[in-house]
């Protein structure tokens, strides 16, 4: 029988393994031997509170371990304020201050907004039914009544008060795809306004504009050209009213033979379904109101803030193509009109600049269907958020006044000699 010489093997290759992790092993002891020396160095010297404690070889070593943990606790909680912060400050850097600049005695006089409390004048809206349905009062009475009801509501139309009529008109063809502002505009009785200004040499042009409670007249504004309704004429930018700190004869007076109901705001602002009428005139009555002005002004170096950060915008920090300045009246109505589009397809037709096709009858009943939402403007389904502007120029009323005129005829009056 044979026998086999079998030698064994050594093993080389897990003696070298072990010799390189214990290798390893030692010079990780050996650096957090040599760390652990620094920071017991450091302790010791420190004046840091609680430090010298995690270290003191005379306290147990839970007490050790207590300052050790106290410690970490409290430098947690620093770095968390110092975080807190810095986050604060990256969005809001900006520190508000108010002060009364007395080198600038000019300000600029107020835009004025009036809107007819009556919009429709008969003879205009006659022409119209005629012109479009072909239908007078003599021959179908019933259907005159019918389309001047129709007139009625859109010269009339407020996203206050009357949207959610239109759905009487949602199934009726004969007035889908009918240009609706053209009929506001048409039927608008003729400007009556006898306005007189204390500076003699200005003259006031009033100009047409469809705002989200009708059609008004505005001068005096800036941004009115971005309501204005006539297409076919070009926007003529006029020269803003100003007055002087100290002047006394700073005024505009305006008469009217019909009840208009007024709006003040800025020239650099328009007048939108949640603004409040300054006050409602009627024939006979005089409307006097005295205004404080107040102009905010934004320090130069804030504009290169991002907008989050100083929150607020500038007139150059466009809303849109079609809308090319800012105010936070402009940017609720673009947001409405977004809105409008996403829920039913067109923006109101009172929206005179804005994306998407503009609504007929049949659109406008699914933006009375929509309008509590159109007026709040949910952030949710918004996607827009408004800033004030930087550069706000704001009138308060400081003291109103109605005057009633009584006009006496004298053909009442009998008088008799004997």
């Amino acid at each position: 029988m044979a026998i086999k010489n079998i030698k064994k093997r050594k093993p080389t290759a897990m003696f070298n393994c072990l010799t390189r992790m214990k290798s390893t092993t030692a010079s990780i002891k050996l650096s957090m031997s040599a760390a652990y020396s620094v920071y017991v160095d450091f302790c010791k010297e420190t004046t840091l509170h609680g430090l010298r404690h995690t270290v003191e070889e005379k306290l147990h070593w839970f007490e050790r371990f207590l300052w050790f943990m106290l410690t970490v606790c409290a430098f947690t909680g620093a770095v968390f304020c110092a975080l807190s912060q810095y986050n604060r400050y990256n969005s809001e850097p900006v520190v508000v201050s108010l002060q009364r600049d007395y080198r600038s005695w000019w300000t600029t006089f107020p835009a004025v907004t009036a809107c007819y409390i009556d919009r429709v004048q008969p003879e205009k809206a006659r022409e119209v039914i005629e012109t479009l349905w072909n239908i007078t009062e003599e021959s179908d009475a019933e259907r005159y009544q019918y389309y001047s009801e129709f007139i009625d509501l859109v010269a009339h139309v407020s996203f206050r008060d009357n949207l959610q009529n239109f759905w009487k008109y949602q199934a009726d063809e004969t007035v889908a795809g009918i240009d609706l502002l053209q009929i506001a505009l048409n039927v608008h009785p003729d400007s009556q306004f006898d306005v007189m200004v204390s500076q003699n040499e200005k003259n006031v042009a009033w100009h047409p504009v469809m705002t989200e409670v009708g059609m008004c007249l505005s001068f005096n504004s800036v941004y009115a050209q971005y309501q204005y309704m006539l297409y076919e004429t070009d926007w003529q930018p006029t020269q803003l009213l100003k007055c002087h700190y100290h002047s006394g004869q700073c005024y505009v007076r305006i008469d009217s033979s019909n009840t208009v109901r007024y709006f003040i705001h800025s020239p650099f602002e328009i007048s939108t379904a949640i603004s409040n009428p300054t006050g409602e005139v009627s024939p006979g009555e005089e409307l006097i109101i005295d205004f404080k002005a107040v102009e905010i002004q934004a320090s130069s170096s804030v504009k290169y803030l991002r907008p989050e950060q100083r929150r607020c915008r500038y007139p150059d920090e466009w809303i849109h193509e079609s809308i090319k300045a800012y105010s936070f009246a402009l940017c609720q109505m673009h947001c409405r009109s977004q809105m409008a589009v996403m829920f039913c397809g067109c923006r109101p037709f009172f929206h005179v600049k804005g994306d998407g096709r503009v609504c007929d009858a049949h659109g406008m009943a699914c933006i009375g269907r929509n309008v509590e939402i159109l007026i709040n403007i949910p952030k949710h389904l918004a996607k827009c958020s408004c800033l004030p502007q930087c550069a706000e120029l704001n009138y308060y009323s400081h003291t109103k006044k109605v005057v009633i005129r009584l006009v006496v005829d004298k053909n009442l009056f009998t008088h008799r000699e004997w």
